[in-house]
């Protein structure tokens, strides 16, 4: 059999590169949905009972995967075994040091500090999962990424519209608060790259749907102490406020996660991570469309920068690396 041409051979990989970046975008995009959907849902509810309504709402929302990727592999170890003593440890890793610190600590910190300070900080992300992605997984942080790093940050600094006189970093008013804000940064980091760990071993529906539960039965305790009048405005909660639950839930957390664990298992965790500084644009581009806030040229052109230092360092040649273990 004659063998194909080499030019459409080379296309191919252009091609699954292009798809990868619009898949990027559309998971940033409902990322990016949080932030108004945040805004509905927060008052009515608060934030450690919000994180467990979104991670149990995540996880109905993504069982029409589990189960068809249980059909496609029926192999697979039932999903009750994952939580038995042999399996319990990474999920409550992945829960207790990077869900729960990336959901929760992050929430309580945005809100003892200054907008403008967790707008600053809360860029640290994808830097921090670089750092550690570079000392844990040893992926090279070349030349070209560090530029593509770098175009992103400048687009997400205008886009995000940080207000850098009002910056209050080191003031002990807002100090405990912004150490919320790196803590829960450094576990947002974590989540990506520990993340990028259990992929090679477990498939990435069936890892959500395991630290979700999780971090939803340790968020638990947490409402009880510091949040219990939350359970007596559940009921009289708003509509807007079950909306942004619904949006929170079905696409921020659900479909949105699903598409980025699925690029996760594949791309390096520095190439994902950058695209992260997409998401104040979607952020402010959603809360105009739906909360009638404005937005100027200024961010279009701050998300462009975002969306140029992601192509950079997602169509950049990268070494190729041996095959995964079996997915369990």
């Amino acid at each position: 059999m004659a063998s194909q041409p080499a030019v459409e051979v080379a296309a191919r990989p252009r091609r699954r590169k292009w798809l990868d970046f619009g898949a990027l975008i559309i998971a940033n995009a409902m990322f990016g949905a949080q932030y108004p959907a945040t805004k509905a849902a927060v008052s009515g509810l608060g934030p450690t009972l919000l994180s467990i309504l979104t991670f149990l709402l995540a996880s109905i929302c993504v069982l029409p995967f589990l189960i068809a990727e249980a059909r496609a592999f029926p192999k697979q170890l039932p999903l009750r075994r994952l939580g038995s003593k042999e399996f319990r440890f990474p999920f409550l890793m992945a829960t207790v040091f990077g869900l729960l610190p990336a959901s929760v600590v992050l929430s309580w910190g945005v809100d003892r500090s200054l907008a403008s300070n967790g707008a600053l900080l809360t860029l640290s992300i994808p830097v921090l999962t670089a750092m550690v992605a570079s000392a844990v997984r040893t992926e090279r942080m070349t030349t070209l990424r560090w530029l593509s790093f770098a175009l992103a940050v400048v687009g997400a600094a205008i886009t995000s519209e940080i207000e850098w006189r009002t910056l209050s970093l080191a003031n002990s008013r807002y100090l405990f608060g912004n150490a919320l804000v790196l803590v829960g940064c450094l576990g947002n980091g974590f989540n990506n790259v520990f993340s990028k760990e259990l992929l090679e071993r477990y498939s990435p529906v069936r890892l959500l749907v395991v630290t979700y539960l999780a971090t939803a039965v340790f968020c638990v305790p947490i409402l009880l102490w510091f949040e219990p009048q939350a359970l007596q405005t559940l009921l009289s909660a708003p509509a807007k406020t079950w909306f942004g639950l619904l949006v929170l839930g079905a696409f921020s957390w659900g479909l949105g996660m699903v598409i980025w664990f699925r690029l996760l298992a594949r791309l390096e965790a520095t190439q994902v991570a950058v695209s992260l500084y997409l998401l104040p644009f979607f952020g402010i581009l959603l809360s105009a469309i739906f909360l009638g806030e404005k937005i100027s040229s200024a961010i279009i052109a701050g998300g462009c920068l975002s969306a140029v230092g992601t192509a950079v360092v997602l169509f950049e040649d990268v070494r190729p690396r041996a095959k995964s273990e079996a997915v369990i």
